[in-house]
């Protein structure tokens, strides 16, 4: 068990290592989801997360308003969204802003390959 923790933890903090150098450079940019399930990520590698759904609620059309002005604020082109949620708001504010929709999942069974992945979705986005 030991042996297996201490791989898990190496492979954990080469993880971190690939993800630090795939968002280098991107502190502070903003990025679009539907759900908010990438805090943690958004907190550690600098980036700041704006959901659209909030409570488990669909957004209104005031907040989705909102997210469509803040993303044309700041140049957002992208809209995150999971397998596991109904796209048709984000849908609503890629068209609004000429951006895409991409999707991404926080539970794939691979973990370690999964959030690679995803570094490399979000790299290739926020370098739009």
């Amino acid at each position: 068990y030991e042996a297996n923790l201490g791989q898990f933890l190496a492979d954990i903090d080469a993880l971190d290592q690939d993800i630090r150098e795939a968002l280098s450079g991107f502190e502070g940019a903003k990025f679009i989801v539907f759900h908010p399930a990438w805090g943690y990520l958004a907190r550690d590698y600098g980036l700041e997360q704006v959901p659209v759904e909030v409570g488990g609620q669909e957004p209104s059309a005031r907040e989705l308003a909102e997210v469509i002005a803040l993303a044309k604020q700041e140049g957002i082109r992208v809209v995150f969204t999971q397998p596991e949620f109904s796209a048709r708001a984000a849908e609503t504010i890629a068209h609004e802003i000429g951006g895409q929709v991409l999707s991404v999942s926080p539970l794939a069974p691979d973990w370690l390959g999964n959030m690679r992945r995803v570094a490399s979705t979000f790299r290739a986005a926020l370098g739009e």
